[in-house]
């Protein structure tokens, strides 16, 4: 059963808005030349079976959010995944956002990203 602390998800979004990435970041990401979001503890929580990583990206069509929900080698259910959703502070529907599943033996994940603006 999911449990989400208020506290915490307020203390990770908090970390995501005072430090989101920049194109020339994400750039540097892929090209190893900085650390990911999921390395940085600011934006990692953990409960329960989940690792969510919360981010906000300044992307070329706008400011954005990236949601990652990972599980051991089961995908996050659904209902979960809008829980989580919606306590970061989405505002569409699970339908209306960017997804990208990564299916793999030891670990699977859901990517979520949604305009701000």
């Amino acid at each position: 059963m999911l449990v989400l602390e208020n506290d915490k998800v307020a203390k990770l979004v908090k970390f995501a808005e005072e430090n989101d990435y920049s194109m020339d970041d994400m750039l540097d990401m892929k090209n190893g030349q900085k650390e990911i979001a999921g390395n940085i503890p600011g934006h990692v929580y953990e409960t329960g079976p989940y690792r969510i990583v919360y981010s906000v990206e300044n992307q070329l069509r706008g400011k954005t959010r990236h949601l990652s929900i990972s599980k051991n080698s089961n995908l996050p259910g659904v209902n979960d995944t809008i829980a989580i959703m919606k306590a970061i502070g989405f505002k569409n529907d699970l339908e209306d956002c960017l997804l990208d599943v990564e299916k793999g033996e030891l670990i699977s994940s859901i990517n979520i990203w949604e305009l701000i603006y």
